[in-house]
């Protein structure tokens, strides 16, 4: 069974010290065993040097992560907690120390070369963070070094629940070869069968989450808890409790295909929530270009809707605290489901519990089911089914919303980062322990 990769989905090419030859297979479809010796190839024994002495054999962890805002949190923890020393993958021309974090940068190629130097790894954790649709890279380390921990943090399982048959649109949103989007079927096969990583931490689906109960591969459900220290306060005394945030991308058909995405599109949902004499401010990270100049474009003059580039959470919720009353997680969700129904019924948005980080009770799509339970369960908000979009005013006005406050606020300092953390040191521990 042949696995492919293409590593310029990876690897920049300025970060390879190649020959014009070996730089033209970084863009084509390679076995894992060809992609392994092009990586070596382009081994910069400098960066390695460097590398190796600031680490040299002690024990670390190599965290590649797509953005997501607790991964530093994790890093903290992983450092002060664990006592591990940390390897952050980053777009770096050479290897850097980030003094304020206290943690060695380094691009993907640099990194592995250095794993390739050790001597010890059997005391390596390499740390996963969401490769939606790049898992690929983690066979290959696994061929690489089998010696190695590997833990996955699946943060979004849409490419676990886009059904085989919809390869060709997986194809289509990638632009990357058939091969290998074959692939990526293939490796998520075998991590969930435990022949690749060593754990999985995860946070959809809660404890009994239906798709990992029939494995026995290590695993926790642990979502994106936030630090008390950016904890605020909310609003107090509300009297009317018409001002929503949105927090999160922003999808468009100007980017993304309709067949996953059209749900995302949340124009049309503003508009009418809008027309309800509901404010919203939309603070939009990692969004497109093309799709921020469409949201512009199409709420230029609105007085109840404005489109804000967001900031970091520890920048941006202090300057947003006691501002709003609602978080907002409404989505058009219809029959048909674009984007693939088993993803939306099992997801946690993190961003629920940012918004219990501003005091902030949740408005959300009934279609959003585990999440939807959440909130019922706490007591933590309102769920409002696509069809009564157009009636959130009318549902709105019969809610006890200083109740749904305080429930919000007492939720929250047990849903804390500090409170749930003895369970990820353990779990990392636990891996670590693996043989």
């Amino acid at each position: 069974m042949n696995i492919y990769i293409r590593l310029d989905t990876y690897i920049s090419k300025k970060h390879l010290q190649l020959d014009g030859p070996s730089l033209k297979k970084i863009t084509e479809l390679l076995t894992i065993e060809d992609a392994i010796q092009v990586i070596y190839a382009a081994e910069d024994s400098n960066h390695v040097k460097t590398l190796y002495d600031a680490l040299g054999e002690r024990d670390v962890t190599i965290v590649f992560s797509n953005y997501f805002y607790d991964v530093y949190e994790k890093i903290r923890i992983l450092n002060d907690d664990v006592g591990l020393d940390v390897l952050f993958i980053d777009k770096v021309s050479f290897p850097t120390l980030d003094a304020e974090r206290g943690i060695m940068k380094a691009n993907i190629v640099d990194v592995l070369n250095f794993i390739k130097h050790r001597r010890r790894r059997d005391n390596i954790l390499y740390f996963s963070v969401n490769p939606v649709w790049r898992l690929v890279i983690l066979y290959l380390i696994r061929t690489a070094f089998p010696g190695i921990k590997i833990l996955l943090y699946k943060y979004d399982w849409l490419n676990l629940f886009c059904p085989y048959e919809y390869r060709e649109i997986l194809q289509r949103f990638l632009q990357l070869p058939m091969g290998y989007i074959e692939s990526e079927y293939k490796v998520m096969d075998m991590i969930l069968k435990g022949e690749i990583v060593d754990g999985i931490l995860y946070k959809d689906g809660g404890e009994e989450f239906d798709v990992l109960k029939d494995y026995s591969l290590p695993k926790l459900f642990f979502p994106a808890y936030l630090p008390e220290q950016i904890h605020q306060e909310p609003a107090r005394d509300v009297m009317k409790p018409n001002r929503f945030v949105y927090l999160g991308k922003l999808f468009s058909p100007v980017d993304c295909i309709p067949e996953l995405f059209t749900d995302a599109f949340l124009i049309d949902v503003f508009n009418e929530i809008a027309q309800q004499e509901f404010l919203i401010d939309v603070y939009y990270v990692r969004s497109t270009e093309d799709t921020v100049r469409k949201y512009l474009g199409q709420f230029n003059d609105s007085e109840n809707v404005r489109i804000i580039e967001g900031r970091p959470l520890d920048k941006l919720l202090p300057s947003i605290a006691g501002k709003y009353h609602w978080g907002y997680l409404v989505n058009n969700y219809r029959d048909d489901f674009s984007v693939i129904r088993k993803h939306v019924e099992a997801a946690l948005p993190a961003r629920i519990l940012t918004f219990l980080a501003l005091g902030l009770p949740v408005v959300l799509s009934e279609e959003l089911k585990y999440a939807a339970d959440f909130v019922r369960k706490h007591n933590i908000g309102v769920v409002v089914p696509a069809k009564d979009i157009p009636r959130i005013g009318l549902i709105l006005k019969g809610i006890d919303y200083g109740q749904l406050q305080r429930n919000v606020l007492e939720l929250r300092e047990n849903l804390s980062l500090e409170k749930q953390q003895t369970r990820f040191v353990s779990f990392i521990r636990r891996i670590l322990d693996k043989r």
